[in-house]
């Protein structure tokens, strides 16, 4: 496996790095957002997309120490991370936030490092679809009772514009719901409501036992297509109606 096809990362600092290619262990389509906004994201979004895939797909493969009391600091593991990226220069600029955002939602001691990945594109210029109004809103959408009652909220306080709802499923059932959800809130709203859904899927090439079921990366993986979403999109304002806990109650940076 090539190292640049793969995601580099070492738990618990081990010795060799251990690898997850891209398209057969760690599937991130955002191929339906790209159309419905533009052929391709800009470079930095394509890169946030990949880095909180990456970090996610890590996080499932990394199993916790077991513990029978649940104190963050017997809970609490130690990752290393390398990601091919477009921009290595910027990512490496911002590690530090990033490394305190993964601390904040997971209670573990993330380090991140990035190296060139694929050439950089050409600079995609913006072409919305003449459907949508001047007046767009980006609005997180997991298909959860909080994000749910966002969007019903945000469509009666507007009767003009467009809601953008950003989803991210990571099987199909997930992304059935969601799906049943839009289609079924949509009749009764008085503003447009798009549907931007994002694809994350890691293969069974490990038995399902094995993975880490905590998952608390979701919430990075959402911010981030959120944001890829509603900056491409050009949005002005990106709504997040989700309740977060993260479980040792440290503040990011």
């Amino acid at each position: 496996m090539g190292a640049e096809r793969a995601i580099e990362y070492w738990p618990d600092g081990a010795g060799e790095a251990q690898r997850l290619a891209w398209a057969y262990d760690v599937h991130n389509d955002s191929s339906e957002v790209a159309a419905e906004i533009i052929d391709a994201f800009p470079l930095a979004v394509a890169d946030l997309w990949d880095i909180a895939a990456a970090c996610y797909a890590v996080d499932r493969r990394v199993r916790r120490p077991p513990s029978g009391s649940w104190k963050p600091s017997d809970w609490r593991r130690n990752i290393r991370v390398r990601v091919a990226v477009r921009q290595p220069a910027l990512w490496e600029r911002h590690r530090s936030l990033l490394e305190g955002l993964l601390g904040w939602l997971t209670c573990d001691r993330w380090s991140l490092s990035f190296r060139p990945g694929e050439p950089p594109l050409p600079p995609v210029q913006l072409v919305l679809k003449e459907k949508w109004p001047d007046e767009r809103v980006a609005v997180l959408f997991s298909g959860g009772m909080d994000s749910t009652a966002g969007v019903l909220h945000e469509a009666s306080q507007r009767r003009d514009g467009a809601l953008l709802t950003v989803s991210v499923s990571s099987n199909e059932r997930m992304r059935s719901h969601q799906k049943e959800l839009i289609n079924a809130i949509r009749p009764r709203l008085g503003v447009r409501l798009e549907w931007l859904p994002f694809r994350l899927y890691l293969t069974k090439s490990a038995p399902a036992r094995e993975a880490e079921s905590s998952q608390r990366t979701r919430g990075m993986v959402f911010l981030a297509a959120g944001i890829a979403a509603a900056l491409t999109a050009g949005c002005r304002r990106l709504l997040v109606y989700e309740t977060c806990r993260p479980c040792c109650g440290r503040s990011p940076g």
